[in-house]
């Protein structure tokens, strides 16, 4: 593996400003820089296939060819490394709908794919084999054995045993993935092929020797079926050892597997409702019977208002009467990602709350009915209640309240018009007008006059039970010729067979002594075209496989930017040097810096970007302060990798660099010594990633031993639902473990390592964490964020900061920074911490008192920074310290991005250098003597302290300490002590007492 660098032969173009390309002239801008951004052939991301189905781990991968990299294509593919699958194949512009936080900028939401979707694998293995599973068994085994989130939800990887993911490979457009299942190598390169209009994936496999029989998963459909038929279309009654003449359909058959309709995933409510009462159930899903439980969920009328509760969790409920008599169309609306429950009346919004619970397992679904001691049954009518899979949009909703039909995603539609009904009759029986199961067992109801034609009426007793799905039926030829299936066909695999026995196409592979290789055409079609397809395919030309691999990739970003810096003023003690961002770029990359280190040249550094990018800036250091007028100040950019998910932190170790993006740490090798990366190698991708916004994986540092640490976020207003939500987590240094070192935490936006083993870290203002913070963190901690992963805590308890930081002074802390200079303003060993929200920088002072770690910042005499900052590091040449950061949201500070040198120019520093608590008041240390008669004088010295109070709900007012009332106290200084060497004063206090905040104003100056 060779250290990522420029090659001295190479001829490199230099540009100054940003031109199109010659290949991308005729793409049309759309002004979103996320958008209109060339990342490459891939981009890494949580990507939405379809409901319940999100790849968290997906390398979206663009498999058509032309200019503009994969947000310009038109055919793509989606791979989960968790595990291992095809997660989506799809076609059609768009890509994505661009949704997140480091895209538009959106909270509580994620990418989903836009096109026309062909066929996909749900979250479950890609792969299997004959191995011991967990009890140690053997066998082909497809049960997921993954760690399960508290929402019953499997996350993370596969265990490594299983399968394991190894990297991504660059082939020019393409892509080729590597990673094993059992001990078995496999590689694999998605490919479009096109006949006609019809787009088939293949996926070309290398797979290694095996000792055991190894299965791929194609296609996966709930209640489909498996029909394997010769090259006439007939079933195959004899198995093709070869598969030269089999076609393997899967046709989805006569509805999905039995079971309730669920209320965990996306979903909507609609109903017509008649009633003069206060109060009374429209839709629920509960116990069988008895009282009102956890998880139970009802959509309800109360105080004559619509409402929607979930047991033990939360309500909301609605603002407009709907009990005058007169019908109204009600709707609730849910996403499963972020909890938003939604309430519709006549058409518009009503009320909304996030309410995130999974479903208990053995409730049932009810109309007019909830519990025995919770929301009676119904006393009114409803008609023509509809039950949908998805989300439904606010314009959707005000369709259904015009009579309009949607029927897109709705699994049950009742209605009460059928089978020649009469008025006051009692029916046993209310179908589901869509099919397939969720039968109505009325017990009760009457028929009267409706919104449209007949309705339900219920009495306060009446109830009807909504039963479960109709079993699946399998499917035949006869059927599936008529129905839109998908199909494969397989070329070079002899001796694999087709499994039949499950909902997917599934093809095994035997053991083998040789590698194979081997091509899987697969698609989706009219089931009648199948044969015509497949024969067109098998006599098409075979698809080239991938060179050798170990010698790297051509060139793709040849040129490089320059730029220059911009040097600031030094009549201060410091001074800021900006260094100017290659912004203007050929591929328009969006400059919003994650993290940097330096190479051991250390005039170079790699820096990554939020957007997925890394790029070498070359000219840091002493160069920048060089007597060549020609060279000093300017700085050479070279774009190295793309498409990396999120990257917010970057470590280099032995001039190979490492990139924290929240999949894994990555770890980026140049075979050729180009410059560029050939091998994106996974060096650790334990991280257990669900689809929530805010769950950032932050700053990258590393030990004397070479272990790996990094920080991840919890999720915003909502429970933890992975042990690594709010962590602090190392890596071990061969990346083959992890390990959570502490928790508590809700936002920590950086990491520093401590000589003794502990770390620093800041925090964010929110749920259970009262105002930012920075915190001193021991091994096992926990830092207050109850919202992160701690199912057994029943006590609220928590480890203290080292010092809080109100929202008028920070709103938003990043990363503590430990000074490393001899040559810099402050004394090697300082402390600094770093501002996201404001762009300033403040010095840290602090002290030990038993197992505690208290103190208070001081700003440096620095104007703010135009973007947020959260990174930073001295540089081991010119002993400066360097940072870079970037604008997402909740920053006084929105440029996109910035990397600048904060320069020591000599001039004395004279910052508060020590804090301590003592008995009489408090002790406050200069690095240099003070005017005796300014600094005795109590007058100039004005202090305020105060608490907080620690709750479920966001921030904290300020209370005072004395009697707890909302406000702050005023200290009264009731003397001052100059020491000996003038150096400290001692403000003397009448109550000195314990306190969360203290805001010390004075005004002295040295002597």
């Amino acid at each position: 593996m060779s250290i990522m660098s420029f090659s001295r032969g190479l001829a490199l173009s230099l540009l100054w400003v940003a031109t199109a390309t010659a290949q991308d002239t005729d793409i049309k801008l759309t002004g979103k820089p996320y958008i209109d951004m060339d990342y490459g052939a891939f981009l890494t991301a949580s990507i939405e296939v379809a409901s319940g189905n999100i790849a968290q781990k997906g390398i979206a991968i663009r498999l058509d060819d032309g200019p503009g990299g994969v947000s310009q294509g038109n055919a793509f593919v989606l791979f989960d490394t968790d595990t291992m699958r095809v997660a989506g194949f799809w076609t059609g512009r768009g890509f994505i709908n661009w949704q997140g936080i480091a895209m538009d900028g959106r909270h509580a939401t994620h990418p989903r794919l836009v096109g026309n979707l062909m066929f996909s694998n749900g979250n479950a293995a890609g792969w299997a084999s004959s191995r011991n599973n967990d009890n140690d068994k053997k066998g082909n085994n497809w049960k997921d054995t993954r760690l399960r989130g508290v929402d019953g939800v499997a996350y993370g990887p596969l265990p490594r045993k299983w399968a394991h993911w190894k990297g991504l490979h660059r082939q020019g457009s393409r892509v080729v993935l590597e990673y094993t299942v059992g001990r078995t190598s496999v590689r694999e390169q998605p490919r479009l092929v096109t006949i006609g209009d019809r787009h088939v994936l293949e996926r070309l496999l290398e797979v290694g020797p095996s000792t055991t029989p190894q299965a791929v998963q194609l296609a996966a459909t709930t209640g489909a079926a498996v029909t394997v038929v010769d090259d006439r279309g007939k079933p195959q009654k004899r198995p093709d050892p070869r598969l030269a003449k089999s076609i393997a359909v899967l046709a989805a058959s006569g509805g999905p597997a039995p079971g309730q309709i669920g209320l965990a995933r996306d979903f909507t409510v609609s109903a017509w409702i008649k009633t003069t009462s206060g109060i009374g159930t429209i839709f629920s899903r509960a116990a069988v019977s008895g009282e009102w439980v956890p998880k139970g969920k009802t959509f309800f009328v109360r105080d004559g208002k619509l409402g929607f509760d979930v047991g033990w969790l939360g309500v909301v409920i609605g603002s407009r009467p709907v009990n005058d008599g007169k019908w109204h169309h009600a709707a609730v609306t849910y996403s499963h990602n972020s909890g938003q429950t939604r309430l519709f009346l006549d058409g518009r919004p009503d009320g909304a709350k996030e309410l995130k619970s999974a479903d208990e397992k053995n409730h049932i679904v009810r109309l007019g009915y909830t519990a025995t001691n919770f929301m009676p049954p119904l006393n009114g009518a409803l008609d023509d209640i509809q039950f949908f899979h998805r989300t439904l949009p606010v314009n959707d909703i005000a369709r259904l309240a015009r009579d309009q039909e949607i029927v897109q995603g709705r699994a049950a539609r009742w209605t009460f018009d059928g089978d020649k009904p009469t008025k006051g009759q009692v029916p046993s029986r209310i179908a589901n007008l869509s099919g397939g199961g969720f039968l109505g067992h009325n017990q009760g109801g009457r028929l009267v006059p409706g919104h449209r034609g007949l309705a339900l009426s219920f009495n306060g007793q009446a109830q009807v039970r909504i039963g479960p799905r109709d079993r699946a039926r399998p499917a035949t030829r006869t059927n599936w010729l008529k129905k839109t299936v998908v199909a494969s066909v397989v070329k070079g695999a002899a001796g694999a067979r087709w499994d039949t026995t499950g909902e997917a196409l599934r093809l095994v592979l035997p053991p083998a002594k040789t590698t194979r290789r081997i091509s899987i055409l697969t698609w989706q079609g009219p089931g009648q075209d199948v044969v015509a397809t497949a024969a067109k395919l098998r006599k098409a030309p075979a698809s080239p496989f991938w060179g050798d691999l170990a010698r790297g990739a051509a060139t793709q970003w040849r040129e490089t930017v320059r730029t220059s810096m911009r040097r600031g003023d030094a009549k201060a003690p410091l001074a800021i040097d900006e260094i100017t961002l290659p912004s203007k770029n050929p591929w328009r990359c969006w400059m919003r810096l994650g993290g940097f280190d330096y190479f051991s040249n250390a005039s170079r550094a790699a820096v990554c970007t939020w957007q997925g990018d890394v790029w070498i800036v070359s000219g840091l250091g002493t160069a920048l302060d060089g007597d060549d007028k020609s060279t000093a100040g300017k700085l050479t950019w070279k774009r190295v990798a793309a498409g990396l998910f999120q990257p917010l932190g970057l470590r280099i170790v032995d001039d190979q660099i490492y990139v924290l993006g929240r999949d894994q740490i990555t770890h980026l090798v140049d075979r050729n010594d180009d410059g560029e990366t050939d091998f994106y190698e996974n060096f650790n991708n334990d991280a257990q990633v669900t689809e929530h916004f805010h769950e950032f994986a932050m700053d990258l540092q590393t030990d004397a031993k070479g272990n790996f640490y990094y920080m991840k976020g919890a999720r915003h207003a909502l429970p933890a639902v992975v042990p690594q939500h709010g962590s602090v987590i190392r890596v071990s240094a061969d990346g083959s473990t992890s390990q959570v070192m502490a928790n508590g935490f809700r936002a920590p936006n950086g990491l520093a390592l401590n000589a003794d083993g502990s770390f620093l870290s800041t925090d964010q203002e929110g749920h259970w964490t009262p105002m930012n913070r920075i915190n001193w963190i021991r091994k096992g901690g926990f830092y207050g964020n109850m919202m992160s992963y701690v199912p057994d805590k029943t006590d609220t308890s928590y480890d203290p900061p080292l010092c809080w930081i109100h929202k008028q002074t920070d709103r938003s802390p990043s990363a503590p920074v430990w000074v490393t200079s001899d040559r810099w303003a402050l004394p090697r060993g300082s402390l600094l911490s770093l501002s996201y929200g404001t762009g300033r920088i403040w010095r840290v002072v602090h002290e030990q008192v038993g197992n505690i770690h208290q103190g208070g910042i001081t700003r440096l005499p620095l104007p703010e920074l135009p973007t947020g900052i959260h990174r930073g590091r001295f540089h081991p040449d010119d002993g400066q310290l360097y940072i870079c950061g970037l604008f997402g949201w909740s920053s006084n500070k929105t440029r996109p991005g910035g990397l600048f040198r904060i320069r020591s120019t000599g001039r004395p520093l004279n910052l508060a250098e020590g804090l301590s608590a003592v008995p009489a008041g408090l002790v406050i240390r200069f690095p240099r003597p003070l005017d005796r008669k300014l600094a005795v004088d109590a007058g100039r010295y004005n202090i305020q302290r105060w608490n907080y109070r620690r709750a479920a709900s966001y921030g904290s007012r300020d209370y005072k300490v004395s009697d707890g009332s909302q406000g702050r106290d005023r200290v009264d200084v009731t003397g001052v002590q100059l020491s000996k060497d003038g150096r400290a004063v001692l403000l003397g206090f009448a109550d000195m007492r314990p306190c969360m905040q203290m805001r010390v104003n004075y005004n002295i100056a040295t002597a």
